[in-house]
């Protein structure tokens, strides 16, 4: 199928109850390249995580971030999360 966009994919994510194992992939996986790139040398200020609304409604996801953050020797300033226009939006959390 080759590349498949966001607006494919996220929606059925969020359809099957993935988004949230989805987000938490992203979410390590950009931590653990910015450790990456730090530790090769390379000054990268912040990385951006954009997430899905339902990553939001999870109660858990404070703890999840400072895990991923800790395991990953980041400091919080390190880590941008993005809002979509429809997370801020959304009024069914």
């Amino acid at each position: 199928m080759g590349n498949i966009p966001p607006n494919r994919f996220i929606p059925l994510a969020e359809e099957t109850g993935l988004i949230g194992t989805l987000g938490h992939w992203a979410l390590k996986e950009a931590c653990k390249q910015m450790n990456q790139w730090r530790e090769a040398g390379i000054e990268v200020p912040t990385v951006a995580v954009n997430m899905s609304p339902i990553n939001f409604q999870n109660l858990h996801l404070p703890g999840l971030i400072a895990d991923v953050l800790s395991y990953s020797a980041l400091i919080p300033s390190s880590l941008t999360l993005e809002l979509t226009k429809r997370t801020v939006l959304d009024t069914t959390g």
